[in-house]
């Protein structure tokens, strides 16, 4: 039976509303798993970039999966779709020279010393001007798919678990083994398959599949045997 107690449509101003989206699929029935999570995926982008939103607002949408896309998978997802390098990041300087004059740049890397220079600027020009961040999985939202609690999460994807922890979780599963231990949570235990789920779940929110996603999720839907 269904296990809801929120707003169908909240899902969708949550998705417009986030900065950065995960969706983590479990690696258990993997074929099911990952073809739904790759039908979400992609039905996301489209939203998104109905309303250009990605472009205008820099929004990103990573499918979270680091193994080989399995045989069963390979028709519906290819390695550009997936974001496997999950525990690497990025150190991003940003320097605000706006009003400063400087019209030149050029970099140096000696034995691993990167430097910059900028110019021509004042003396006194503003060091609190210049910012630095390391970048990595700071996700507003994370959908997870066929995850039945945080230890799921923990030795599936140990590198990005606290990152995955610190979002706003929609816990998407069809097992009665699941913990609810979403911000939002989906748990149909009366769904044949995961990706059969996403599809229903989707249209309910307001998504509305592409080709790229109906070809995913049926992967997903007749990837498991049918009891007889």
């Amino acid at each position: 039976m269904p296990d809801e107690s929120f707003d169908k449509k909240q899902i969708l101003t949550l998705i417009k509303g986030a900065k950065h989206i995960g969706i983590v699929p479990s690696k258990m029935s993997l074929a099911d798993s990952l073809s739904a999570a790759a039908g979400l995926y992609f039905m996301i982008l489209e939203e998104l970039d109905k309303e250009e939103l990605r472009k205008e607002e820099r929004k990103t949408v990573s499918l979270v999966f680091d193994e080989e896309i399995p045989e069963s998978c390979t028709n519906v997802l290819n390695k550009l779709d997936v974001t496997s390098k999950i525990s690497e990041r990025e150190l991003q300087v940003t320097i605000d020279y706006a009003g400063s004059g400087a019209d030149a740049f050029r970099w140096t890397n000696d034995k691993q010393l990167l430097t910059v220079f900028l110019g021509p600027v004042e003396k006194d020009f503003d060091r609190n001007r210049i910012k630095s961040a390391v970048l990595g999985f700071d996700f507003d939202i994370v959908f997870t798919i066929g995850m039945q609690g945080f230890d799921d999460i923990e030795q599936m994807y140990a590198t990005i678990n606290k990152e995955v922890k610190r979002s706003r979780i929609v816990n998407l599963d069809n097992t009665s083994l699941n913990t609810r231990f979403g911000f939002v949570n989906i748990v149909d235990t009366s769904a044949d398959t995961l990706s059969l789920l996403v599809l229903q779940k989707a249209v309910e929110w307001g998504l509305k599949p592409n080709t790229k996603s109906a070809k995913a999720l049926l992967n997903g839907i007749t990837s498991l045997p049918v009891a007889k």
